[in-house]
This record gives C-alpha cells, structure tokens and sequence, in this order.
C-alpha cells in the first residue's frame, strides 16, 4: 500500500505555513462606531501603495483587531498604517513572484473567500430574521455580572475521584485535599477559576447548572466529563458594580451580541440540517476506510495505528476500487449525494488548508472514526454552503471582493515572508557567522536575518512604488486605544465559519522587532 500513500502524499503536503498573523472569537464591528468625523465615509483613502489603496474601512478594521504594541506607542495610528504599508509593498512583490499561484496560498485564499460569502448568506438569510426583546438581553446582563469563584478535585481514575468523596464524607477539609493535588507542575489555577455566570455556561451548562444548586462553601457529587472526574467546590459569588454609564452601554452592548449569537447558533444548526437533508448524502464506506487509515498515518501515533490494525482494513477493501493510478484514485469518490459527490482529494485539500486547527479524538477506534465522520459532514456542509452563496450571487457583491482583495494582499505577503524565512533556514548552515550572531538562538538568527531581508526588499519597492498618504483622513479616525501603555493584545479569533481566522486581516507581530 507504500504506493496508494504515495498518491495521496500530495493532497496533505503543506508546502507554505502561512504567518500566524492570518488568524486568529469574531465580534463584528461596524466601522461608523470609530469615525471621529460624521462627513468622512469608509471607502476613503487613507494611504496608496502604488496602485493598491487602503480604505479609512480597512485600515480601522485591521487596526482594532490587531496587535496591541502599537497601540502603546506614540502616534499609534501612524506607526500601524506605516506596518500595512510595508505589508502592501511585500504583497507587490510576492505577486511578482507569482506567490499567489502557489497551491497553499491559493487554497487558503478559496477557503477564506468561502468563509466571506457564507457568512453574507447568513446575515441575509438567518440574521436578518432574529428578534432579540429586552427581557433576554436583562437576564444576559445579570448572569455576565455575577462573578463566580470555583475549585475542583481532578481525576481520571474513577476509584481516585471516589477516594476523595470519601475523604469528605469523613470530614477531611477540601481545600486540604486539594493541595495534596497541587505539585511543581499543577498550580493553583489549574484547579481553580474565577468567571462570570455567562461564560461558565456557555463553555459547561451542566456544571453552571449544578452550582445554581450550591450553596457556597458548599461541593458537588462527583462529575464525569469526557477527560475524568470532578469534584467542584463553589468558593464564592459576587456582584459586578458598575461604575458609569459608558460601562453600563457596552456591557448591555454585549450582551445583546451574546444573545443574537445564541439564536444565531440554533437557527444556523437548522438551516444547515435543512440544506443537508435536502441533497441525502452518504459516506462511502471504503473510501473512508482508505482515508481514516491515510491520515492514521499522520495523527496517530505508530502503537494506535499498528494496534487498531489500520493497514490490515486498508488491505481488505483495496481490491474494490481495481487498478488505479495517480490521477484516478484521489478522485474516488468519498461522499455521494443528490446532486453530485465528494471525493477523497476535495475532502484531503480542505483537510489541509485546516489541519493545524484540528483535533482527532484518539481515545479509541470507534472515537477517531467518529470524529472523522464529523470532520467529513462538515467539508459537505461548507462546500454546499459555498455553492449556495455563489448561486445566489454574493461572491459579485462589492463589499465581498473588498474583504477578499485585503485577505489575498495578506496571504500573499504571508507567503512571501515563510518563502525568506525558508530561504534562511536552508543556508543557516553554510553561512559563515561573525562574532555579532555567531552565539544567536535559532529564533534570534532568524529574526535578525528576516529583518535584514525585510529591510532591503522594502527600501527597493519603496523606490520602485510610489507610498502617498492622506495625513487629514487618518487623523479623523477615531480609534478605541491609542497611545495607551496599558493596551493588552486580545487574540480575537471568528469560530463556527468555514475556516478559523481573524474577522479581519491585521499585521504581523513580526513588525515589534522595529520598535
């Protein structure tokens, strides 16, 4: 079978790893909310790249969902147009080398235009219909206001967690067993959490649901979850006061975005079980035999593979598919429905524009297949997601090819610098080092010669485009922080589309080794 692995190598190669910049739990924002100027529109022009622009839009959403140290510096807003610039002017050059043809950018691109044009489908065709009264955003606000503390014992064996309920019964003091727990590498918050009502929910109803039944001080039964047992003592429980208006607004503010994110949530579930019910699609059974046992080969570790006897399953059903070559079998078939199939190369592309965020649950055969299963609904259901949006003709919509101009401009540039970074890599061990780097960590070479690199290809592309700036615009966008020393990065990352990633393209932390 070293052949039929051979052919299918290719599908799951990742040939470029795209800056971490790229992605990154979405909260829309509307622009208008920033602008310090009611006459000034978002399609103005804040800077010029040559012939690329960079709209007051782009720039404040990049700005608000990127990074914070150049929210502490002076002339914040200045120094992070000046980091999209150099951006801009990187992404001139990854064109010219053709970056964006390269197989990972552009299946990357695809995947994130995908992700554009379904979430405009939802908006029209699910947001647009959700009605959210008074009463619900209150009992949001309550619960985000009320501040819980909680410990917990912790095990995975089902004796141990009864050993310590034991103990308990007997007398023994919680917070005594508890530290018992705690050595040099489980510390006091890993076993313990300080949260607000709402998220304790939204991350675990049934334990919020069991507290709402404690009294403080006061400890549950034992809990079983999917990773062992849990004994959690309910610390204490506070209010939030609220001390202005403004706070008061934003915290009703977001709970009115939790609610019609709840509805959201259910009323998108419907409309995708609809959109499958209606094409009856199936698995095929070898077919997925053959893929479970490929990406087997990848995630599990060699004693699980060997153990659940992948290779042995994969022998038994290679005779059905006949004689097969390099073109044909990806092209297998994987999911048959209505109006079409599925094969076992679209699934393992689309695999791999997502792999560095997925997680096999590998407790088990029955567990992994599972979660492959699951794995390939989900491929069925952003591909017919995506065939509906395009349908319909969201893909021609104006704001669409806006966001999908800026996300291809950033994944060509990120292509860009993994290509130097590559190039560094390779000849690291034919250079000669001076006495300045001959002592540099890895990371430390790297960035010194990746910012050596950086600066050169900017200096040429700076003389080779012409970088026009509207000093008046930028100075009329208001921004939330700026010039703040106590600005914090918060890793703001879009969940529940077709991909992972920031709600909008922002720069590179790389650009903090310039400070």
């Amino acid at each position: 079978m070293k052949k039929l692995f051979l052919l299918l190598r290719h599908f799951l190669v990742i040939s470029v790893l795209l800056s971490n910049s790229i992605f990154g739990y979405y909260q829309s924002i509307d622009s208008n909310v920033f602008l310090g100027n009611e006459n000034i529109s978002r399609n103005n022009i804040v800077a010029e790249v040559g012939d690329v622009c960079i709209t007051v839009e782009e720039f404040l959403n990049s700005y608000e969902f990127g990074p914070a140290f150049v929210k502490r510096l002076p002339n914040s807003k200045q120094k992070y147009l000046q980091y999209m610039i150099n951006e801009k002017l990187l992404a001139l050059k990854g064109y010219e080398l053709e970056l964006d043809k390269n197989e990972t950018a552009e299946e990357m691109y695809t995947a994130i235009f995908s992700d554009l044009i379904t979430e405009e489908l939802f908006r029209e065709d699910i947001l647009s219909k959700i009605i959210i009264d008074q009463s619900e955003i209150d009992t949001i606000v309550a619960m985000k206001n009320l501040q819980l503390e909680i410990s917990w014992l912790y095990s995975d064996d089902a004796e141990k967690i009864n050993e310590y309920w034991i103990s308990l019964k007997k007398g023994v003091a919680f917070d005594s067993l508890l530290q018992s727990q705690l050595s040099d590498s489980i510390f006091l918050d890993m076993r313990s959490m300080k949260t607000n009502r709402y998220s304790l929910g939204g991350k675990n109803a049934a334990l919020a649901g069991m507290l709402d039944t404690l009294k403080v001080g006061a400890y549950s039964f034992p809990i079983h979850t999917d990773d062992g047992w849990y004994i959690v003592k309910f610390n204490n429980v506070s209010q939030n006061i609220i001390t202005s208006e403004s706070e008061y607004n934003k915290l009703v503010y977001e709970s009115n975005q939790s609610a019609i994110k709840n509805k959201m949530d259910l009323e998108s579930d419907k409309y995708v079980e609809s959109m499958m019910n209606n094409v009856s699609p199936i698995i095929k059974r070898n077919a997925f035999i053959v893929v479970r046992s490929y990406l087997g080969q990848f995630v599990l570790p060699k004693e699980k593979f060997d153990e659940w006897q992948l290779q042995k399953e994969l022998d038994k059903v290679m005779p059905e598919f006949g004689e097969v070559d390099e073109k044909s079998f990806p092209q297998i078939p994987l999911i048959q429905f209505t109006d079409g199939q599925k094969s076992i190369s679209e699934f393992l592309v689309w695999f791999r524009s997502r792999s560095q965020y997925i997680k096999f649950n590998k407790t088990d055969l029955r567990s992994f297949s599972a979660s492959l299963e699951k794995l390939i609904w989900r491929m069925l259901r952003d591909e017919l997601l995506t065939a509906e949006a395009i349908a319909r003709g969201i893909d021609k919509r104006e704001s669409v090819k806006n966001q999908a101009r800026w996300w291809k401009d950033k994944i060509v540039h990120s292509t860009l610098i993994n290509y130097l970074s590559r190039s560094i890599q390779l000849s690291r061990e034919e250079q000669n080092f001076s006495d300045d780097n001959k002592d540099m960590t890895e990371e430390e070479y790297l960035n010194y010669e990746m910012t050596k690199k950086v600066f050169r290809q900017l200096n040429d592309y700076k003389k080779k485009y012409a970088v026009k700036i509207n000093d008046s615009v930028l100075e009329d966008i208001s921004v939330s922080a700026e010039n703040d020393p106590r600005a914090i990065d918060l890793y703001t990352v879009k969940k529940g589309g077709l991909i992972p990633r920031t709600p909008y393209p922002v720069i590179d932390t790389f650009w903090n080794l310039w400070e």
